[in-house]
């Protein structure tokens, strides 16, 4: 008995050891990812989301889950992607981020309407209808909390632009600027026909509405089709240009997109300096890394909404240099 009791003792010792390590075997904490910024290559010049500079950037994979934070899952089948493939450049006193995910959907019609008679024309407003989403955050944001890179795909994405928040207190602050890429085409009277449609009336089947091509005398026009659907917001095409004073922070951000059809799934790169000198900005152009997390939303515009459409990464850490 004196003699097994050493032994038991050596295997006592070795089974805590080999629980309490941190290798992807063990039962310790997962090691944090890190995606490291090239710096070596050419800055892309945003027009595509394909360009060969990408060619000769490493790729990185990273989970994607309802239940990391900022979590707001229930207990549903996911239908967002499962990942998100990161790729960073940092060039010309700039960051670049490439992200790829699946999606089963080109989710771009939020919020429209839909002809459901032509005699007489009336719609109905699909108010529930949203859009698909990406968050890239960045924690360190002036005043606390996450710097925050909102790409959408109709209300910021068809400007080649994303939008710029503050995260903190569980609440999304949207950075300074007054000018929006999209505005609600809301309903007449009634809450049922758009105020708003295509001045090309019934032979426009897009679903990019711009500020320059509106008609509101369509009662009585012809040629529409049951299930024919009408945007439900405008875009303003003039911003794509427009000067970063009048964009401001809040749409400081560049942005080019794509999304394939045929392999159902997006591209989509994302771009800003890393010192934008606003206030509500964070500032990287001293840091060696930041903390960053990303989410993607599926078929949804609501930040604060629950669900299995919306998920996001493990925090990670972006090197910059």
């Amino acid at each position: 008995m004196k003699k097994i009791f050493p032994i038991l003792m050596l295997a006592l010792i070795f089974t805590l050891n080999s629980c309490s390590s941190n290798d992807n075997g063990g039962s310790g904490p997962a090691p944090v990812p890190k995606v490291t910024a090239n710096t070596t290559v050419s800055a892309p010049t945003l027009s595509s989301p394909d360009e060969a500079v990408w060619d000769s950037v490493s790729t990185t994979t990273l989970d994607i889950s309802g239940q990391n934070v900022p979590k707001r899952a229930v207990p549903k089948p996911a239908t967002i992607s499962s990942t998100v493939i990161v790729q960073a450049i940092n060039k010309n006193d700039s960051l670049y981020l490439r992200l790829q995910w699946n999606d089963n959907d080109f989710s771009v019609w939020r919020d429209y309407y839909s002809v459901y008679s032509v005699e007489p024309l009336n719609f109905t407003w699909n108010s529930w209808s949203g859009e698909d989403q990406l968050y890239v955050m960045f924690d360190g944001a002036p005043g606390g909390g996450w710097d925050v890179w909102n790409w959408r795909v109709l209300t910021t994405g068809t400007d080649n632009l994303a939008e710029g928040f503050r995260y903190r207190n569980d609440s999304l602050i949207r950075d300074t600027g007054t000018v929006p890429v999209a505005i609600p085409n809301n309903p007449l009277p009634g809450g049922r026909n758009p105020y708003y449609v295509h001045d090309s009336l019934s032979a426009f089947h897009g679903y990019i509405l711009p500020l320059n091509s509106l008609d509101t005398n369509y009662a009585t026009s012809t040629g529409w089709t049951v299930g024919q659907k009408v945007p439900g917001w405008i875009i303003d095409p003039s911003l794509k240009t427009a000067s970063v004073t009048r964009r401001n922070s809040r749409l400081d951000i560049k942005a080019v997109s794509n999304y394939n059809t045929e392999l159902k799934k997006y591209t989509v790169v994302l771009a800003r300096a890393l010192n934008t000198t606003y206030d509500d900005d964070l500032d990287m152009s001293t840091k060696n890394s930041v903390t960053a997390k990303i989410g993607i939303f599926n078929n949804q515009d609501d930040f604060y909404l629950g669900g299995s459409n919306r998920g996001f990464t493990v925090n990670f850490t972006l090197i910059l240099k």
